[in-house]
């Protein structure tokens, strides 16, 4: 693997994370999977070996990377810490923001939103093996001295047990409606008798199915895909449109955003789609949430095309913001119409 072709899209994760003691590799023979860990990487790397392509000449395989989340944070009410720089905790379960006679918020001198404790368990039960904010990890602190966009676990507070605390400079994660969550990084990874293991470091195994389209029932998984960036053989170009060739029977929606200049942090162009439902579905075939079906019923853009015109000289495509409805998606191909820039 480390060295052959077929590890160069990931090459970077294996320079960076791989550890001989405590490293796993496991094949997952009902997708044709090869899984790989990494004891400090917070996803699970993935190599589909059933859709093989060449590439001047080379055979390589597809990779991704799972993310397992834990929790979904973001809409429980997070405490302002009484140490530390806009450091905010949370609780235990049934934490309300407290109101007055009149029904009005109360806060404090400070302005802060006054919450009454929940008495239930602790939202946050153990510690986590990774947090994220809007997708992205963040670095383990010390309570009372974090620093912005780090994390922590302890009590801080007089709240008699430890729970999880999040700096940032922004705000209240509560009140900046920041996406919060905690994942598991696997300990174990086993295929026995037809499923596939996860083992965590919380004592709990965990098994795949293919019986939800939604992580942990609720919440929509997020798929996030992107191409490898192409530079034509010319010097300056202009991208004047775009095709994309995707279709799925329940229909979905999702962003498509276009990358250039080896830029990978901010796009030069994004715009979100909403796939028509296919004309032979069925009854039977509804598998989706009822709450999930209200981009389904009308949906105002099912064009998956558009000019654009930007001046590059290398691209990037990606898919991202999926909502599917139960039902997969197909992406067979981007195609991009480029002319050079002098014409």
């Amino acid at each position: 693997m480390r060295t052959s072709p077929y590890a160069d899209p990931i090459s970077d994760r294996l320079d960076q994370y791989w550890d001989v003691n405590a490293s796993a590799l496991e094949y997952y023979p009902t997708t044709g999977q090869i899984w790989m860990t990494f004891p400090s990487y917070h996803r699970v790397l993935v190599c589909h070996t059933l859709i093989p392509s060449v590439l001047n000449r080379k055979l390589r395989f597809p990779w991704a990377e799972y993310e397992f989340t834990l929790q979904v944070l973001q809409s429980y009410l997070w405490i302002t810490s009484s140490g530390g720089t806009n450091e905010y905790y949370l609780g235990n379960a049934g934490a309300e923001i407290m109101v007055d006679s009149l029904g009005e918020t109360m806060y404090d001198s400070e302005g802060e939103l006054m919450i009454a404790l929940g008495s239930g368990d602790p939202i946050v039960s153990s510690k986590p093996d990774a947090v994220l904010i809007d997708g992205i990890p963040l670095t383990e602190g010390t309570v009372g001295a974090l620093n912005d966009h780090e994390w922590g676990w302890g009590d801080n507070d007089g709240s008699g047990f430890s729970t999880l605390y999040v700096r940032d400079d922004s705000g209240s994660p509560y009140d900046s409606g920041v996406d919060i969550r905690t994942c598991i990084i696997p300990t174990m990874i086993k295929f026995i008798n037809g499923n596939m293991l996860i083992g965590c470091s919380n004592g709990i195994v965990y098994k795949m199915d293919q019986t939800e389209y939604k992580d942990l029932t609720t919440n929509h998984m997020r798929f996030d895909l992107r191409t490898a960036y192409v530079r034509p053989h010319i010097d300056a170009i202009i991208l004047d449109r775009f095709e994309l060739d995707i279709g799925g029977k329940t229909g979905a929606q999702f962003s498509f955003s276009i990358y250039v200049n080896r830029e990978f942090a901010s796009p030069a162009i994004s715009i979100d789609f909403s796939l028509p439902i296919d004309d032979r579905l069925t009854v039977s075939d509804l598998t989706m949430d009822a709450d999930d079906a209200y981009f389904l019923i009308d949906p105002t853009l099912s064009l998956t095309d558009a000019w654009v015109q930007i001046e590059c000289y290398d691209i990037q495509f990606r898919i991202h913001n999926v909502l599917l409805a139960g039902n997969r998606i197909t992406f067979n191909s981007v195609e991009g119409h480029i002319r050079p820039l002098d014409m």
